[in-house]
């Protein structure tokens, strides 16, 4: 795996977007124990490190990414963009308990989601050769075929963590400032 690093204060897009995103779902923060991180225009913006890395045949895409989380004690990263191919995929669609595996040549059209140590939350969108496109979590399981391209943002100022949302009844994503 190719790592390199670049240092980049990024004017706050990402928070920009969470924030817009934020706002616009606001009814459903008020009915949900969802608490955004920064209610005001007074929190700073957080810097980003970005690390964009490569992946080479046959590796494991969730494995090497947990595996750069954990290693590069990523507490806060998220995936900025995620391209290249897959001999095999494991992806666990809506409302199932188990992966599907799918085998054969497969493009990645969209990698995104949240990457920490603590645990991540990431999803996939592959597409056939004729186009037919399939998406959902990203599980262990997904073999490179020829490259994967991943470029992702880490935010050093903040921490990730899983805990049990009794709306969901999930472990869901709780963002901490350090």
């Amino acid at each position: 795996m190719q790592i390199h690093k670049i240092t980049l204060i990024i004017i706050g897009s990402l928070l920009i977007v969470a924030g817009i995103l934020a706002t616009h779902f606001s009814s459903f923060h008020q009915q949900s124990s969802i608490q955004p991180m920064a209610t005001n225009n007074s929190e700073k913006f957080s810097q980003i490190e970005i690390l964009a890395i490569r992946l080479a045949p046959f590796q494991d895409l969730w494995k090497s990414l947990d595996s750069l989380a954990n290693q590069n004690h990523i507490e806060a990263g998220c995936i900025l963009s995620g391209a290249g191919s897959l001999r095999q995929a494991a992806i666990r669609f809506a409302d199932k308990n188990e992966a599907t595996m799918l085998s054969g040549k497969f493009e990645i059209v969209s990698l995104s989601g949240t990457l920490s140590k603590n645990g991540s939350h990431l999803h996939l969108a592959i597409s056939d050769g004729t186009g037919k496109t399939f998406g959902g979590h990203l599980m262990e399981g997904c073999q490179i075929y020829t490259t994967a391209e991943i470029v992702i943002g880490i935010f050093q100022d903040l921490r990730f963590l899983r805990e049990h949302d009794t709306a969901s009844g999930y472990k869901e994503l709780k963002i901490y400032r350090k």
